[in-house]
């Protein structure tokens, strides 16, 4: 009996099969999950940045909240996983070690440096407009048994689509291997978007950030 998410041949009728998924598809048994949604309905864990191993609550079908899906718990969990690898600082310059020549204070480099500044800001302006006219590139996506998963830009698990009569005849154990299947072959679709732009953005920032100490370095000439 195929449980494809879409197959016009699926019955469901038909007797459940729970082992199918423990057949065709890893077991998501490496340590125990750490992260969960706010029910603890679904737990999740992740080693560098992949999620390595599911686990939903056998009784999730009681647990879930008035009107809330089994989609919709995977999909808390997710968020909860997606904050927890985004709390890494981002990298700032510093900018006490920049050495450089600071013009002598004048009314004309005064002027000057800040039509320099304005002039920047705009093509920056300009560079930001571009990059967002940008068509995103296509989400990845995989899919095992009754289960679709994507992933976000960054390439962490986003959004998951059940076949919900194979949710319903599957185990929870069943179901957590089927997204975790689902997630690793989203993982190996996933292509990192080299955007150019990107770096292009990054160093007008960069350049910004040097052309603001330099103005305000040249006004603590005129103070001293």
């Amino acid at each position: 009996m195929s449980h494809k998410l879409f197959d016009d041949e699926y019955d469901p009728l038909a007797p459940p099969n729970y082992g199918e998924a423990q057949a065709t598809d890893e077991p998501a048994e490496p340590a125990e999950p750490t992260i969960g949604g706010p029910g603890q309905i679904v737990r999740l864990r992740f080693e560098e940045g992949r999620l390595v191993s599911v686990r939903l609550a056998p009784n999730w079908y009681q647990r879930l909240a008035p009107g809330q899906s089994l989609a919709a718990a995977f999909q808390e969990a997710f968020l909860v996983g997606q904050a927890e690898m985004d709390t890494a600082p981002t990298e700032q310059l510093d900018l006490s070690k920049l050495e450089f020549e600071v013009p002598e204070f004048s009314e004309e480099n005064l002027e000057a440096f800040a039509a320099l500044l304005q002039e920047h800001s705009q093509k920056w302006q300009r560079a930001i407009e571009s990059h967002h006219q940008q068509a995103p590139a296509p989400p990845a996506m995989g899919e095992s048994q009754g289960v679709r998963v994507t992933l976000n830009p960054a390439g962490q698990p986003s959004q998951v689509i059940f076949n919900e009569i194979w949710a319903v005849e599957s185990s929870a154990s069943a179901i957590s291997n089927a997204v975790l299947a689902a997630t690793r072959r989203a993982y190996a679709a996933y292509e990192p978007v080299q955007d150019e732009r990107d770096e292009v953005l990054t160093r007008y920032r960069v350049e910004h950030e040097i052309l603001q100490e330099g103005f305000r370095r040249m006004l603590e000439v005129r103070g001293g």
